[in-house]
C-alpha cells in the first residue's frame, strides 16, 4: 500500500537524522564529507544535500511511498539555524523534492 512520504529531519554537526513519521523508520546518516563549519551548522549545501539524500534513499527502499506533496518537518537545532542557514535547508529540501517544509521552532 502506498503512503505519503512525511519525515522529521534533525540536523546536527555533519550528521542528519531522518524519521519517517508513519512507520517510525529512523535513519542516522553521518556525512561522508563535512557540511558544518566552526561557525555554521549547515555551511555547505551540496554536502548537506548528499547526506540528506543518502538518508532518504534508505527510507524509500523500505516501502512504497507517493511522492505527491511530500512533507518534511525540521526539528529545532542546537545551535539554532541562522536565517541564511534556514533558507539553505529549505532550498535543499525543495531541491530534493519536498513541497511542504515546516520548521518546528517557527
Amino acid at each position: 500500500m502506498l503512503g505519503r512520504l512525511a519525515v522529521d529531519v534533525a540536523i546536527y554537526r555533519d550528521r542528519v537524522q531522518v524519521t519517517e513519521r508513519k512507520s517510525g523508520i529512523f535513519i542516522d546518516q553521518r556525512a561522508d564529507h563535512p557540511f558544518s563549519s566552526d561557525t555554521q551548522l549547515v555551511a555547505d549545501a551540496t554536502r548537506f544535500e548528499h547526506a540528506l539524500s543518502h538518508a532518504l534513499r534508505q527510507i524509500l527502499k523500505t516501502g512504497a511511498y507517493m511522492l505527491y506533496e511530500p512533507r518534511a518537518v525540521v526539528g529545532p537545532t542546537d545551535p539554532a539555524l541562522t536565517p541564511p542557514e534556514r533558507a539553505l535547508v529549505r532550498r535543499v529540501l525543495q531541491d530534493t523534492g519536498f513541497r511542504r517544509i515546516e520548521f518546528e521552532d517557527e
